[in-house]
């Protein structure tokens, strides 16, 4: 390796489950491929998914044209974004967060991540490439955000979880009002609101579960009405108009439910009682 391979990341680099990743000026690609500089073996992940270099005021991230998209902040980019400190990376389900630290001396052509080889757990196939050469697998981006908004507020970033999802769960809803979502979608968001509402003891996410609910007119699942009982009694009073123009929607259709469905009903119902006593 010459001197003229050798770049400093400006002080910056990338942390992922607590390996810290010396990022290289010249680029380092992200992918599933055994050949990217940061391998990651994830179905979401597409062979060559992004690529990001270090600079002095940050790392530039640019997506590679993935299946999935990558994601900064909960944004998904489309075009080269720069990454500050605290910032977030979000590929595939791999969550990396940007940090500065002292100047690290990095080369392109050397530095290899595998976090799989760091644990000892990587899958010791006869060919490597054929673990990589399957397709990628489609994601449903609300769903990955909401699992990692939900790893952050289990570590107390609860604040930045509602901001990076916010502007996703209004968007859903704004579709919801217009038109189907995927139930995979108004489940996630139903879920992320609660969590957040329980975090910050928040009344408003609570209403946007309701408000979701009444436009799709569809029962949430039993353990988004097991998380409403719990998180009711810990928030601040909530508008009973949105629990009750909701349960108004579910009940002018009573033909609509089975025996399951009539039991979440009635769960959902009891809602009502509860609401009112706070």
């Amino acid at each position: 390796m010459s001197e003229n391979d050798i770049r400093t990341t400006g002080g910056y680099c990338l942390r992922l489950r607590g390996s810290e990743i010396p990022v290289s000026g010249t680029g380092m690609v992200i992918g599933r491929s055994q050949g990217c500089e940061i391998y990651l073996d994830d179905a979401l992940i597409s062979r060559r998914h992004a690529v990001v270099f270090a600079r002095d005021d940050g790392i530039v991230v640019q997506d590679l044209g993935s299946a999935n998209g990558s994601f900064v902040n909960g944004t998904r980019i489309a075009e080269p974004c720069l990454a500050t400190q605290g910032d977030q990376i979000l590929v595939g389900k791999h969550l990396l967060e940007v940090f500065l630290t002292s100047a690290v001396e990095a080369s392109a052509a050397e530095t290899r991540f595998d976090p799989q080889a760091d644990t000892g757990t990587h899958d010791l196939l006869a060919d490597h490439e054929v673990q990589s050469s399957e397709p990628t697998k489609q994601g449903n981006s609300l769903a990955l955000l909401g699992e990692v908004a939900e790893r952050m507020i289990s570590v107390g970033k609860t604040e930045q979880a509602e901001a990076m999802m916010s502007a996703h769960l209004d968007g859903l809803l704004l579709e919801a009002r217009s038109g189907p979502v995927l139930p995979e979608s108004r489940n996630t968001a139903m879920a992320c609101a609660l969590a957040i509402a329980g975090a910050l003891r928040q009344a408003r996410w609570v209403d946007y579960v309701f408000l979701l609910g009444t436009a799709t007119r569809q029962l949430p699942p039993a353990a988004v009405i097991d998380r409403l009982y719990d998180v009711l009694r810990i928030v601040p009073p909530i508008r009973l108009g949105s629990l009750r123009e909701y349960l108004s929607v579910l009940q002018a259709e009573p033909t609509r439910w089975g025996p399951a469905e009539r039991f979440l009903l009635r769960r959902l119902q009891g809602l009502e009682a509860l609401a009112a006593s706070r």
